[in-house]
């Protein structure tokens, strides 16, 4: 079964998850916005935490330091609070993206035109980012393009960690 957070950033997915085959549970998470048992490598069973963020929101969680700082409370931020709890952890980014001729993020949007992205960051302070996480925290980055592909590559995860 795969818990989704019950908050509005989460919840939606739910029914996508369930249109793709998933049985799904609304639950409060502490941390992440997806959770499951699955099989690890060695075929012991282990906990799964998936965060979900569009482009804009991570560039927020960077900034306000939601995703890695100790927050006011001494609780960890999203990532280090996910590696505590779960044994795999997996930063799902949707957006697709790129870097201009001059190293601005930039984004494609709907009018199929690529702009800025609001937030003030550099490709290169991005993908600073995105390498601290996984070579320092452990965490799995996995880019997505749009919710149809967040929806297949969650749907894909839990199939390859639940299937015998």
């Amino acid at each position: 079964m795969m818990l989704v957070d019950d908050r509005a950033g989460s919840a939606p997915f739910a029914r996508r998850l369930q249109e793709a085959g998933l049985t799904t549970s609304l639950t409060r998470l502490e941390w992440g916005d997806f959770a499951f048992e699955g099989w690890g490598v060695g075929g012991e069973s282990i906990l799964y935490g998936v965060e979900h963020k569009t482009l804009s929101d991570l560039i927020d969680s960077i900034r306000s330091g939601r995703l890695t700082a100790t927050r006011e409370d001494g609780s960890p931020g999203q990532l280090p609070g996910m590696r505590a709890t779960y044994h795999t952890s997996v930063l799902m980014v949707q957006g697709d993206w790129r870097a201009n001729d001059k190293g601005v993020l930039t984004q494609l949007q709907r009018d199929r035109m690529w702009h800025p992205v609001l937030g003030g960051m550099s490709a290169t302070e991005l993908d600073k980012h995105l390498l601290t996480f996984q070579l320092c925290g452990g965490i799995l980055y996995w880019p997505t393009r749009d919710e149809a592909h967040s929806v297949r590559a969650i749907t894909s995860l839990y199939r390859w960690a639940t299937d015998n």
